[in-house]
């Protein structure tokens, strides 16, 4: 993909999944590409037009998604900036350089702080919210696993054909060069070294992602023109997929990073409900995601375990994230305190 001339969409079929992976791990060998410039991959079932969920939804869904996002997404930029010191050598939380947060420093610096926090939109994206991002893997596995697995079903498809789209990174950085690709694996690691949660999920599929379509709501993004000239595109047939891949090692619904996003939804969401006109459009949203959540927290062991209903799970969480977030802010207004009667005069 890497190589001289111009890059031609091929559509390539494979008579077997064994065949499609033994071919894709060839070519990232081949490439022999390092972090972030790593081929990228994505796998879908059936053959979908390449969009973000917030392109999929209807204008008024669209709008109220794009708010809470960008609610949410700034609440936690918010409390990392609070954990983060700023020198000369580089950004650190309680010592630990982050590179990641070096990268937000400078698009903050240059583009604005609004795009800085859109840095972490990927995160909530790989957790269930709409979003203007687009998931890909750095591992040809994940995605011949989603272009293979029935999550409703909770079972492969092993009939049919897949589809596994291909890019070369650096190729669509320049065709399109305000197209950001984020490394989901380095940028939870952040998070989990500020919020001491453990990210399982983007490990395991070696999560990246593609943000797009955040500068104009209102006409397409040049990057998907890039996204289609480049992609190169494959088939392959499922029917021996179960005998290479196994759902447990890369569909990881639950981890640590998820129940606190959830909760720190649930702790918008309760907000919102006091401080938004009935009107408003973001409302609609959050019950529906208030009614996922309940959902998914009804269906673990937990709600059994302690012998109370969701709700009162929800409101456990909701309670728990508030004194979280109070004790940290208590720490860091103490830091910020010593820090200034340490600091030498002038």
């Amino acid at each position: 993909m890497g190589g001289k001339g111009q890059v031609v969409a091929v559509v390539r079929h494979f008579g077997s999944t064994r065949d499609a992976l033994s071919y894709l791990e060839s070519l990232v060998a081949s490439e022999k590409r390092v972090g972030r410039r790593r081929l990228l991959f994505r796998g879908e079932r059936n053959l979908y037009p390449l969009k973000t969920t917030l392109d999929r939804a209807s204008p008024d869904e669209k709008f109220g998604h794009h708010l809470i996002l960008h609610d949410l997404v700034s609440h936690l930029f918010d409390y990392i900036e609070s954990q983060v010191t700023v020198t000369d050598g580089g950004i650190y939380v309680r010592g630990k350089p982050l590179d990641i947060l070096q990268e937000v420093e400078t698009v903050q610096q240059t583009v604005g702080g609004g795009a800085a926090r859109r840095y972490f939109a990927p995160v909530f994206q790989h957790y269930g919210w709409a979003s203007y991002c687009l998931d890909v893997s750095y591992d040809p596995r994940v995605a011949l696993f989603f272009a293979s697995y029935n999550f409703a079903e909770d079972r492969f498809d092993k009939t049919g054909h897949g589809h596994v789209y291909c890019w070369d990174p650096d190729r669509l950085r320049q065709k399109a060069h305000f197209l950001w690709i984020v490394d989901l694996v380095h940028l939870c690691e952040t998070l989990n070294t500020v919020l001491k949660v453990s990210p399982i999920r983007p490990e395991r599929q070696s999560g990246a992602s593609i943000i797009l379509g955040y500068a104009n709501w209102e006409t397409p993004d040049p990057a998907y023109e890039a996204l289609d000239e480049e992609k190169l595109h494959f088939t392959f047939d499922r029917a021996d997929v179960e005998d290479l891949l196994h759902p447990k090692r890369y569909y990881f619904p639950d981890d640590e990073l998820y129940h606190f996003l959830r909760t720190h939804e649930a702790h918008y969401t309760n907000y919102a409900n006091r401080s938004f006109e009935a009107d408003d459009v973001r409302l609609p949203v959050l019950s529906r995601h208030r009614q996922n959540y309940l959902k998914d927290i009804a269906e673990l062991e937990t709600c059994v375990e302690l012998g109370v209903t969701p709700e009162v799970l929800l409101r456990y969480r909701i309670v728990a994230y508030r004194m979280w977030y109070f004790f940290w802010d208590i720490v860091w207004t103490v830091q910020k305190m010593q820090k200034r009667q340490t600091a030498p005069s002038e």
